[in-house]
């Protein structure tokens, strides 16, 4: 498991680190992006970057519960 205090202080979160920031799994994440809920940067074919104060912006409005 990924050390949580890391995932803090990191800027740009891949898939998997922003799924556990916000507890989810990393299927209902990519769903989230491709539904418009969740604002990430695409990163060729398959990877996405998300920006960490985006997401906590997100949970602080309420529109993501986690």
């Amino acid at each position: 498991m990924e050390d949580v205090s890391t995932i803090l202080t990191t800027t740009l979160l891949n898939t998997k680190r922003a799924s556990i920031f916000l507890d989810v799994t990393p299927q209902t994440l990519l769903r989230w992006v491709h539904e418009g809920k969740v604002p990430a940067v695409r990163i060729g074919q398959r990877k996405y970057l998300y920006s960490r104060k985006s997401l906590e912006a997100l949970v602080d409005s309420g529109k993501i519960n986690n």
